[in-house]
């Protein structure tokens, strides 16, 4: 919705104008430059119970296509395939000044970084939709201590 449409919808000369907030979602490359291994203690499939990459007891053909498998999406990451991201929350808030018009702040979540900016996995998708509604979360959070803090600015 755009920012005008937003504008009629909201207004009406008998009733009160509201503050509304619009969200996005925010995928942002992550500009730090580890390895896929530097960053995942467990990347690597092992056979060491101590190793945090530890896979049980498997054969050794199932061993072998874990490794295969972690070798290629290290390949992929080397030529570029993909690249890990950073995942915010952003919120434009829109603030009624009257006869129809608004103000409008934008303000975003820290974000959650080193997440893998790619759909090699089924569940990849459903996880940064996760991650995005939990930066949600911390913003509106964000926001609730900003309004009890400029309640309080009165009282001095």
């Amino acid at each position: 919705m755009t920012h005008t449409e937003l504008q009629y919808r909201n207004y009406d000369s008998k009733q009160p104008q509201r503050p509304s907030i619009d969200w996005e979602k925010v995928v942002t490359p992550d500009d730090c430059s580890d390895a896929p291994d530097e960053r995942d203690d467990g990347y690597w499939p092992s056979r060491d119970p101590d190793d945090c990459g530890y896979v049980g007891e498997i054969t050794d053909e199932e061993f072998q296509a874990m490794h295969d498998k972690a070798q290629a999406r290290y390949d992929a990451w080397k030529r570029g395939d993909w690249c890990f991201v950073g995942i915010a929350a952003k919120a434009t808030i829109h603030v009624p000044i009257g006869c129809g018009s608004f103000t409008s702040y934008t303000l975003q979540s820290p974000g959650i970084w080193g997440i893998e900016g790619d759909d090699a996995f089924d569940t990849s998708e459903g996880y940064r939709n996760e991650v995005y509604e939990e930066q949600k979360a911390e913003l509106l959070h964000h926001l609730k201590a900003i309004g009890e803090f400029v309640s309080t600015l009165g009282e001095n």
